[in-house]
């Protein structure tokens, strides 16, 4: 009975480990990619060259999807982790509206 104690506190530790990870590498990958993504918005909007063409109109239109992305995906994940309150569960239409934006902007993202 000892060895199973010891296995369940050595999986309640293993996932507690990458529930800190998870926080922390994806706190980092969300606020790079939002630092990215502004970046390359402000230069698409500033630069005149930029502004007409086609090609440029529709990466910005990707930029702005995979911030969605990253926003839906992430920081609610994050925002759970960190307050071990899931802010999608408390709300069934945030659930519902979460999903539409992320699967709507993972198709426009070019991912």
């Amino acid at each position: 009975m000892d060895s199973v104690g010891k296995d369940l506190r050595e999986i309640t530790h293993l996932h507690d480990v990458v529930e800190y990870l998870f926080v922390y590498i994806g706190l980092t990958v969300l606020v790079i990619g939002t630092i990215g993504n502004l970046i390359s918005v402000i230069s698409f909007a500033r630069l005149a060259g930029l502004k007409t063409l086609t090609r440029s109109l529709f990466l910005l239109a990707s930029l702005i999807a995979s911030q969605l992305v990253l926003t839906t995906g992430l920081l609610t994940r994050v925002i759970r982790d960190f307050s071990r309150a899931d802010p999608v569960n408390q709300s069934v239409d945030l659930s519902k509206a979460r999903w539409m934006l992320r699967t709507t902007s993972d198709a426009v993202s070019l991912r």
